[in-house]
C-alpha cells in the first residue's frame, strides 16, 4: 500500500497581489514537493485574495487569476495541487477550485453553496452553481 500525504496550507494572501500570491505559492507547492506531499490543498481563492468585493467583476481579474493558476501547475509536479479562483462561464461568475498536477489544470469544481452572512456574503458577487452537467473553462472540465 502507498502512503497518501495530504496538506492543507494556510496562506496570506493579498487581494489584487497575483505576482506575489503566485510567488507565495510557488514556495508552498516547492515545499510540498520536498516533503513527499500527494495532495496539497490551498486556500479558497488563493491566486487573487479573499474576498475581492466588487473587483471581480472586472474582466481583467479573472484572466489574470487564469494566467496565474496555469503558471502554477508547472509547479505541481507530482503533487495533485487544489487552488481557489474566481472563473466566468457564459458571462456567469464562480467561486472555483482547480485541480493542478503533472503541470496541467486537470479540472474545476464550481461552488454550489455560497455563504450569505457578513463579509462572506458571496452571493453579491458569485453564481451558486446548479448544472448537472459538465462545461469547460479554457477547455478543462467544470462543474
Amino acid at each position: 500500500m502507498r502512503l497518501v500525504r495530504v496538506a492543507a496550507s494556510s496562506v496570506s494572501v493579498k487581494v489584487g497581489a497575483y505576482r506575489d500570491n503566485l510567488a507565495l505559492l510557488r514556495e508552498v507547492v516547492q515545499a510540498a514537493r520536498e516533503q513527499g506531499v500527494s495532495l496539497l490543498c490551498l486556500p479558497e481563492m488563493c491566486l487573487t485574495g479573499y474576498m475581492l468585493e466588487d473587483l471581480v467583476q472586472w474582466p481583467q481579474v479573472t484572466e489574470k487569476a487564469w494566467e496565474s493558476l496555469e503558471e502554477l501547475a508547472g509547479e505541481a509536479g507530482e503533487t495533485a495541487v487544489f487552488a481557489g479562483l474566481p472563473v466566468r462561464v457564459g458571462g456567469l461568475l464562480y467561486n472555483g477550485l482547480a485541480l493542478l498536477w503533472k503541470g496541467e489544470v486537470r479540472g474545476i469544481t464550481l461552488k454550489r453553496f455560497l455563504p450569505s452572512y457578513s463579509v462572506f456574503y458571496e452571493g453579491r458577487n458569485f453564481t451558486p452553481w446548479r448544472g448537472r452537467d459538465l462545461v469547460e473553462i479554457e477547455g478543462v472540465p467544470a462543474g
